[in-house]
């Protein structure tokens, strides 16, 4: 019997990677396409953003059934399509699939004997029309919303919807896209010395956005308080500043109601949004234990910048000095923000696994444009 053959296996390292904005002056587009196993049913989709981040136009297609490649060449086609006939140029193209972006970007033809000759060739042929295109592979952690959308398309009619407002079920990733939320990857170090990618050691990730925050207000004469509502110091959590919003007399209900308010919303930056874990707490001053806090989530954005209870406590428990929750005309809430979450799931357990390509290539660098025409 002959020797087997030792393969030393390159040890990955960890990064984190999040969607990109386009350059200045660039629209975005995103494609993915996914296949379903066993049925063989096959989809894509796809959103057009600009720099901002903002949704142009989206479509989500269901393919028949097929093969992956045939999936993914449909998604990019579509796209390039949608973005052609809306006139949206400059235009950086992303895509997940390897296989793809080896397709367009190979200088021999590809053979008129391929399976999917017609349709390589029409994706060529737009990607080559009068205007300035660029196509780079993303990595799935950068795609999110396209691939939400692709499993979408599993679930339509035959054919290719399009959207100009996104699905609600596109809203959390494109929350997060906006945000920058980053997802850990692991990739060899090749890879990430070509792409140019930064190692989790090299972030800078403020020490805040590691762990836990807790801001403090203490509210003195409280039952002098003749405002409808009340705001405490701004506190800042990453890049944004927070205050806690109080009406001490109830927001139209017999409860203290207590919010969580982003500062000066309105002076923010055109798209802007945050998706935030965290808990408010009415600290009782004669016995911690009977402190009261309740938590949530919640997008904050433009049009709702404030998030939390309206009814968190009944007033008359509040007020009774014996509770603890007010000592000396004095009332103490907390406010406790919680690290994100990164990891998002969208395929249920019950359904068939949805096949991904999945390659660590020496591919275009990140933001590296590679422009066909313009």
């Amino acid at each position: 019997m002959g020797r087997k053959k030792k393969y030393n296996k390159v040890k990955k390292e960890q990064v984190l990677l999040c969607w990109s904005f386009p350059h200045h002056g660039w629209y975005k587009l995103n494609v993915d396409g996914t296949y379903r196993s066993g049925s063989g049913c096959i989809a894509g989709g796809g959103v057009i953003r600009n720099q901002e981040g903002e949704w142009l136009s989206g479509f989500a297609a269901n393919l028949g059934t097929g093969k992956v490649i045939e999936a993914e060449l449909w998604a990019l086609y579509r796209g390039l399509e949608l973005a052609w006939n809306s006139g949206l140029a400059p235009l950086e193209v992303e895509t997940d699939s390897t296989t793809v972006v080896k397709l367009m970007h190979n200088p021999v033809e590809v053979n008129w004997k391929h399976p999917q000759f017609k349709l390589i060739k029409s994706c060529q042929n737009l990607l080559n029309q009068s205007w300035k295109c660029s196509l780079n592979h993303a990595y799935w952690q950068q795609n999110s919303v396209a691939d939400c959308l692709a499993n979408f398309g599993l679930t339509m009619e035959l054919g290719c919807h399009y959207f100009d407002v996104p699905p609600p079920l596109c809203e959390p990733f494109l929350v997060q896209d906006i945000s920058r939320v980053a997802q850990p990857r692991f990739l060899p170090p090749s890879v990430i010395e070509y792409r140019k990618i930064k190692k989790l050691e090299e972030v800078d990730i403020p020490m805040e956005d590691l762990a836990s925050v807790i801001f403090t207000w203490k509210v003195d004469n409280f039952s002098k308080l003749d405002a409808v509502k009340h705001y405490s110091d701004v506190f800042v959590i990453g890049v944004f500043e927070w205050r806690i919003l109080m009406y001490p007399r109830g927001n139209n209900v017999d409860y203290l109601s207590v919010y969580l308010d982003v500062t000066g919303s309105s002076t923010l930056p055109l798209g802007w949004a945050r998706h935030a874990r965290f808990s408010l707490t009415i600290v009782n001053q004669l016995q911690s234990s009977k402190s009261l806090t309740k938590d949530t989530e919640h997008v904050f954005n433009k049009r709702d910048s404030n998030s939390g209870f309206t009814s968190l406590i009944p007033l008359s428990e509040f007020c009774d000095h014996s509770k603890g929750y007010v000592v000396n005309d004095t009332c103490i809430i907390e406010a406790k923000e919680e690290p994100s979450s990164e990891k998002v799931c969208t395929d249920s357990p019950a359904n068939p696994p949805i096949v991904k390509e999945h390659e660590d290539v020496l591919s275009t660098p990140a933001g590296e444009l590679m422009v066909f025409r313009g």
